[in-house]
């Protein structure tokens, strides 16, 4: 396991079957433990226990506090495990944060007026990223204590919510409550949708559309790495359409450009993002690179020294594979550790799931199989491929 030998943990009543384990002495490096629950709990009276209630009666007044900054100019260490299992500690600088809010600012268009819901845990990039963004612009924050479709949809009722994030997973979770809910006001509130956490399917796109018609979709590519975002499309805007066009341009979407066999489009870099291919051999596909000022400072346990000195020329292998098009679209092919040789060409599991979304969507509209068959005969044509 990583550790980063942490000085100071806090802590609320959520956490209590933790504080055993704190008893026994788990994390050595710990020097303050802050509890910021009710004192009435009763959790916090252990004498090496410190409360926000004890830290007000004696509070430093008028003392000048003696502030050190983090080594690095770093801001926070966020924790990712990416395709390897094992947990990697991203050193992420102030800098990377202020240039990812301005692209948000920029391109999904937050600003003083909105009412944002934190759908995604602080603890991850995603969350982070828009929160701090939010922060910037001033705008307003609505918490829950963690995703469910039912506190959201009631949050961004009784808060008149204009925008939030989320993965397909919450959408979908989000349609399928709402469903059931035809005098939900909510949907007239939300005026900028950002996915990510892999893209959204034309189903999904469309339901989005019908349940938040007045939003902006977008959908974003990136990783812990890159302090989030690395690209972003826009999907649908509410505001370049009329009502009549709208779901027929989202129904259209099933024949777009979003998947095609040769990988999915997940849009432009922001101006802050520079972003490469690496081709081992002569082809237009290859490894994905980024450099620029979003990247991390480096992981916890790598040298300081090693990762100061390889600042400005330093590009970043994203372990994606893909490609870039000529009017500056990145398309997303599969991870470089999940390839598979066959006959002596590259295969990647995500051309596969295009190809079968492809297939799929032109059988089923063309009648040439039914829903009871269709799964048959892709099945023996990706075998084929394979």
């Amino acid at each position: 396991m990583l550790m980063v030998r942490p000085v100071m943990l806090v802590t609320d009543e959520s956490c209590k079957h933790w504080y055993q384990e704190l008893q026994s002495n788990a994390l050595p490096s710990v020097k303050w433990h802050v509890f910021s629950g009710s004192p009435s709990s009763g959790f916090e009276k252990t004498s090496n226990v410190l409360t926000t209630e004890t830290l007000r009666k004696h509070a430093i007044g008028t003392k000048q506090l003696d502030c050190s900054w983090a080594p690095e100019g770093a801001v926070i260490i966020c924790f990712t495990s990416g395709t390897t299992g094992r947990p990697k500690g991203v050193i992420i600088s102030h800098s990377a944060m202020i240039v990812q809010s301005l692209a948000k600012v920029a391109v999904v268009g937050y600003s003083e007026d909105d009412v944002y819901l934190h759908t995604a845990p602080l603890c991850h990039i995603g969350g982070l990223s828009s929160a701090i963004t939010m922060l910037m612009v001033g705008g307003c924050h609505v918490l829950i204590p963690k995703f469910e479709a039912s506190l959201a949809i009631e949050a961004i009722k009784q808060h008149c919510v204009t925008s939030l994030i989320t993965v397909p997973a919450m959408m979908a979770d989000l349609i399928s409550l709402t469903r059931l809910k035809e005098t939900w006001k909510g949907r007239q509130y939300v005026k900028k949708l950002l996915n990510g956490g892999g893209s959204l399917s034309a189903e999904l796109m469309k339901d989005a559309t019908e349940l938040f018609p007045k939003a902006k979709l977008l959908s974003a590519y990136g990783m812990t790495e890159a302090c989030s975002s690395l690209t972003f499309m826009t999907l649908h805007d509410p505001t370049l359409q009329t009502p009549a066009q709208t779901l027929q341009a989202v129904d259209k979407t099933k024949f777009s450009s979003v998947h095609q066999p040769h990988g999915v489009c997940v849009g432009k870099p922001p101006p802050h993002v520079e972003l490469k291919i690496s081709a081992d051999e002569p082809s237009t596909i290859g490894r994905i690179l980024t450099r620029g000022p979003h990247l991390m400072l480096r992981y916890w346990d790598q040298n300081p020294m090693k990762a100061i000195e390889s600042t400005n020329d330093f590009w970043l292998d994203t372990g994606d594979i893909g490609s870039i098009d000529d009017c500056g679209n990145v398309w997303l092919v599969g991870r470089q550790s999940a390839r598979i040789k066959s006959g002596g060409e590259n295969i990647y599991p995500e051309e596969v799931s295009v190809i079968y979304i492809c297939l799929h969507n032109l059988l089923y509209n063309q009648a040439i199989a039914t829903e009871s068959n269709i799964g048959t005969i892709m099945g023996r044509v990706i075998c084929w491929i394979l």
